[in-house]
């Protein structure tokens, strides 16, 4: 068979002839081409990414895993340990072992430790009694392996049943890490024995100025005999015991016990005014204490609470012009009283009364439109005087008013508070209400106190006469000596002054002769030469000094010697004195200046102009 020849483009193949008698290699296939890759697995980015973050997440974990395992500390490696009885009996002597150790291998750094005694417990401290709330601790260092122990006795207070805890704080930094750590631990114990039951009760609620009752029932449960023991009552402010039963025997708040029998019973009753302002609470309190090493221990304590409540019938009582309620002798004190029916009924019956009490009221120059009982120095207002007060409807109110003056001098008496001060007391009451109250129940009392400022006087004289120690020519000549007797005279008729104390300044040319003399005190007058100051610190200046005691003097000597520039001059002898202090009843401030002495000013009256 004869082939057409074809021509054949660029990019096309030739045919290969091929002999009859020759083995034919198969041809060779690109499996790319031929479709079959799709049976190959493909590797996708995706895939790829998820990889890379599981491979990194892992990697990750390994570090941390190392980095931990070669830290060098570890803040639960601090050990700490706190042990010590979890049940006790109130007043029992309790000891706390508290241990600590570095089973790290750093060393810790100023170690903080505080331990929080439980609530109310007593710690013994050089024979005194305290109440710490905790104490403190502090180690520099605290190495690897170091183990420490500290020791803490206390005596535990409260009721049967409570439960007290003591806690321990540790706050550190181990050398090499710039982190704090802190480490806490406590325990609690129970409060499982009590060796006498308390019980204290007080009204729930009063009104300000009402008498109350507080009863202290106890019994001793604790299966002995108790001995030395003592009660001690601590009361709110505000309120004024006036009678006992029984009678206390260290002041108006200790009772003792020498022997309470195991089982008994029995009752203190403490009865007195209460006062305060409306919603304030006011909480007695009562301790059981026992004798131990020459100091008292609390056993076990109760308290209750009266809340100050609005009275049915209120008063307000002030004194006008006076700051801080202090006044002198001679001042006209004017008090108002306001009043109003606050119970929400009508009140019939209202009287108002002010005992007036003290030495120092002038009741000749009382001015007021109520009635004076003279017998109990008791002003007194009802319907006769202020109509309103026959029916007094709820909300309604008024003032009434009076003014007295106080006496000049103090009396020459007795040296009690009645002395130096005066007192107001008002009552309010109501006959009967609306709403059918007890009368005893509608009544209210408020008072004030005005204290009297001490008035001490304070003279400073000078002296030339020979029969009182004064020396040379008269009046003092050029070039010649002269001395001279200053006399220093206090009186004090009020109140103790204390902080007391007296100077002056000798002028250039007065020479100090170093001759004292002193009447009515023991402290000798002193002379500084440096500051050229005459002093006498009497500290102390005794009520009634001048009147029921004498008054103190004070007597010292001086000297000039006149140059030529002084002829027809009265030199001066001394500068102006002070008298400074502080009164013991009032607090104020005493301050009292007199004027300097020059050799014309003496009591002698002679010529002091120098003469050639």
């Amino acid at each position: 068979m004869d082939f057409e020849s074809t021509p054949i483009s660029d990019g096309e193949k030739k045919p290969q002839s091929v002999s009859p008698f020759r083995e034919v290699a198969p041809p060779v296939i690109n499996r790319y081409q031929s479709g079959e890759n799709d049976k190959l697995p493909k590797f996708s980015l995706d895939k790829i990414i998820r990889w890379l973050i599981v491979l990194s997440v892992l990697l990750l974990s390994f570090a941390v895993i190392f980095f931990l395992q070669r830290t060098p500390f570890n803040p639960l490696g601090l050990e700490i340990n706190l042990d010590g009885p979890e049940e006790a009996s109130a007043g029992e002597e309790l000891t706390y072992r508290l241990t600590y150790k570095n089973n790290t291998e750093a060393v810790i750094k100023n170690l903080n430790i505080n331990l929080f005694y439980p609530q109310d417990a007593i710690v013994l401290v050089e024979g005194q009694t305290q109440t710490p709330r905790k104490k403190e601790l502090i180690i520099e260092n605290l190495v690897p392996g170091q183990e420490q122990e500290e020791e803490f006795p206390f005596f535990l207070v409260g009721d049967r049943g409570d439960i007290k805890t003591i806690r321990a704080v540790f706050s550190f930094r181990p050398q090499g890490v710039s982190s704090d750590f802190e480490r806490e631990i406590e325990v609690p114990i129970s409060i499982t024995k009590v060796p006498v039951q308390l019980s204290l009760v007080s009204p729930p609620s009063a009104v300000s100025g009402e008498t109350i009752t507080y009863i202290l029932d106890y019994q001793n449960i604790s299966g002995d005999d108790i001995v030395d023991a003592r009660f001690k009552v601590t009361y709110p402010d505000g309120f004024n015991p006036t009678s006992f039963s029984p009678q206390p025997d260290e002041g108006n708040s200790v009772w003792k016990i020498t022997s309470l029998a195991e089982g008994r019973k029995d009752r203190i009753q403490i009865s007195g005014q209460l006062h305060g302002e409306e919603r304030e609470a006011k909480i007695v309190s009562v301790e059981l204490q026992r004798e131990f090493q020459n100091a008292f221990i609390t056993y076990t304590k109760a308290e209750t609470t009266t809340i100050i409540g609005n009275p049915a019938l209120s008063v307000r009582t002030g004194v006008s012009g006076f700051v801080g309620n202090n006044a002198q002798p001679g001042d006209v004190l004017d008090y108002s009283i306001n009043y109003a029916n606050d119970s929400g009924e009508t009140l019939f019956g209202v009287s108002i009364s002010a005992k007036l009490e003290g030495l120092m009221y002038d009741l000749a120059g009382l001015t007021t439109d109520g009635f004076l009982s003279s017998s109990d120095q008791t002003i007194v207002w009802n319907a006769s005087s202020v109509p309103k007060l026959g029916t007094l409807r709820s909300g309604e109110g008024g003032t009434v008013t009076f003014r007295i003056p106080l006496k000049r001098q103090f009396p020459t008496g007795g040296l009690g508070s009645s002395a130096f001060s005066v007192k107001a007391t008002i009552t309010a009451q109501a006959n009967e209400s609306s709403g059918g109250a007890n009368p005893a129940q509608i009544s209210t009392t408020d008072s004030v106190v005005t204290k009297l400022k001490s008035q001490p006087t304070f003279v400073q004289q000078g002296y030339v006469s020979q029969t009182l120690g004064g020396q040379g020519p008269i009046p003092p000549r050029v070039g010649e000596k002269t001395t001279y007797v200053i006399n220093w005279e206090i009186t004090n008729p009020g109140a103790d002054v204390t902080q007391a104390r007296v100077s002056a300044i000798l002028p250039p040319g007065v020479e100090w002769e170093s001759e004292t003399k002193i009447q009515g005190t023991t402290t000798a007058l002193s002379f500084n030469k440096n500051n050229r100051q005459v002093s006498w610190d009497l500290n102390n200046i005794p009520a009634r000094t001048g009147t029921t005691f004498p008054k103190l003097a004070g007597y010292f000597k001086i000297s000039i010697t006149p140059a030529q520039n002084q002829i027809g001059q009265s030199p001066d002898l001394i500068g102006g004195a002070q008298l400074g202090g502080a009164d013991s009843f009032t607090g104020e401030t005493i301050s009292l200046n007199v004027g300097g002495i020059n050799t014309s000013t003496l009591v002698d009256g002679v010529t002091g102009q120098v003469q050639p």
